[in-house]
C-alpha cells in the first residue's frame, strides 16, 4: 500500500474530511485531492503537515 493509499485509509477510517486536512495543513483542496486519490506523489513536506494536523507520526504512512 503506497503512502497515498494509507493516508486515504486514515482519513477514512477516522471519518476526516479532505477539507479539515486542507484547513489543518494550508494544502490546498485540488492538491490534496490529488493527493488522496493517488494523482499525485505526497511531498516529504506535505507528509509532515498532514501528519502533525492527525496528531500522528508520519511513520505510520511510511513502510
Amino acid at each position: 500500500m503506497s503512502v497515498n493509499e494509507k493516508i486515504k485509509q486514515y482519513i477514512e477510517d477516522h471519518g476526516i474530511t479532505q477539507k479539515f486536512l486542507c484547513d489543518k495543513t494550508g494544502i490546498s483542496i485540488v492538491t490534496m485531492s490529488k493527493i488522496i486519490n493517488s494523482n499525485r506523489k505526497v511531498t516529504g513536506e506535505e507528509l509532515i503537515l498532514i501528519a502533525k494536523a492527525l496528531d500522528v507520526s508520519a511513520n505510520i504512512f511510511l513502510d
